[in-house]
């Protein structure tokens, strides 16, 4: 009997839990099918145990939308990421950052099926949450905008995803200043696709 057992018990929350790491840890390091062998078999477990929308039980089968998503399977991390928003919104509300970090991801996720519309939407809401919640210039918000102009890129709106990565140059520079290098990045890689001018001001070369 491995000593993990004996320590936790069979099947309790702190061996479970243990056995998701190990799962997220597989999935970090490529090996894909292992974690999604190992998260198709403990987060029943975890789910019996804690409920459905327990927070733990949201972060393991989030976990396992990122793993789906990376092996190739990406309609199962969107439902799986759906489940995780129906969830969040339904117990925690809109504003609460479980839900606003889910809406950011089912996003992408959408946004990887084409389907640029349900993705935009998500992610326009977890914008407006993040600023309500955690204010303007917030790592969180700045992070849910690049997402959602990454979004507006790859559906081919270039000028209001110009316009998003203005605003992330904007948040950056007044929470890191003009010198931080995620500024220096935001300004100087993320230029206007549509007539190749930098955020500066300056002409693409």
């Amino acid at each position: 009997m491995a000593l993990s057992t004996i320590y936790f018990g069979k099947d309790s929350e702190e061996l479970l839990l243990t056995k998701l790491q190990g799962a997220r840890y597989l999935a970090n390091t490529g090996q894909l099918d292992q974690a999604n062998d190992a998260f198709i078999e403990y987060i029943p477990k975890l789910v019996m145990l804690l409920g459905s929308d327990s927070p733990s039980v949201l972060s393991a089968i989030s976990n396992h939308a990122v793993a789906c998503a990376h092996l190739g399977l990406v309609d199962d991390s969107v439902n799986k990421f759906r489940y995780c928003v129906k969830i969040a919104l339904a117990r925690f509300g809109e504003f609460h950052p479980l839900s606003i970090g889910y809406m950011s991801s089912l996003a992408g996720v959408l946004c990887m099926t084409g389907k640029h519309d349900q993705a935009l939407e998500y992610s326009s809401r977890a914008v407006d949450a993040s600023r309500k919640t955690f204010g303007i210039d917030h790592q969180q918000t700045i992070e849910a905008t690049q997402n959602l102009a990454s979004i507006y890129g790859e559906s081919g709106c270039l000028e209001e995803a110009f316009r998003q990565e203005q605003n992330v140059f904007e948040m950056q520079l007044n929470r890191y200043g003009k010198d931080n290098p995620s500024t220096l990045y935001t300004m100087n890689i993320n230029f206007r696709p549509a007539k190749g001018i930098h955020l500066d001001g300056s002409k693409r070369r």
